[in-house]
């Protein structure tokens, strides 16, 4: 699966109450099919040292890699729409 196009990041409130980012990716699926997925910026410190930021996929998401799982459904090499 690869990310075919993210979409632009919007401001969000979390859970917590903190401001966070959040985007679409549209996503390419290895059957040649599109899903998206949605995620949200992170960004970890420890006494002010930036250890890891990215973006990431919520837990409660399921893999988008899985058949029938947010299909656009549109065939990458025809265009045509998918039946399911």
């Amino acid at each position: 699966m690869k990310v075919v196009k993210t979409l632009q990041a919007i401001q969000t409130i979390s859970v917590g109450g903190k401001p966070q980012e959040r985007r679409i990716a549209i996503l390419q699926r290895d059957d040649g099919y599109f899903a998206f997925a949605e995620e949200y910026s992170y960004k970890s410190e420890f006494e002010g040292e930036i250890i890891a930021e990215g973006w990431a996929q919520p837990r409660n998401e399921a893999d988008v890699s899985q058949e029938g799982h947010n299909p656009i459904c549109i065939s990458a090499l025809t265009r045509s729409t998918c039946q399911h």
